[in-house]
């Protein structure tokens, strides 16, 4: 079963790779192999699941640039 961080995880890897204009349904379903219903099970829009993507990445980057503060 794919959750809701499968597809924010599918959508940043497609964003590093190919920037904002890979982040299409289509594609991501294709790199999860799965519906486009399973997509609208989790999001209600491409715009929501932008938001959320945009939250997920920041918050990634906030921990990582923390973890790095802390090493000697």
């Amino acid at each position: 079963m794919v959750t809701s961080t499968d597809w924010l995880n599918a959508g940043q890897s497609l964003f590093i790779k190919d920037g904002r204009k890979s982040l299409a349904i289509s594609a991501l379903c294709k790199k999860l192999d799965v519906t486009k219903g399973s997509f609208y099970h989790h999001f209600k829009s491409m715009d929501g699941y932008r938001v959320e993507l945009e939250k997920f990445m920041k918050k990634k980057v906030k921990v990582y640039l923390h973890k790095r503060s802390r090493k000697p």
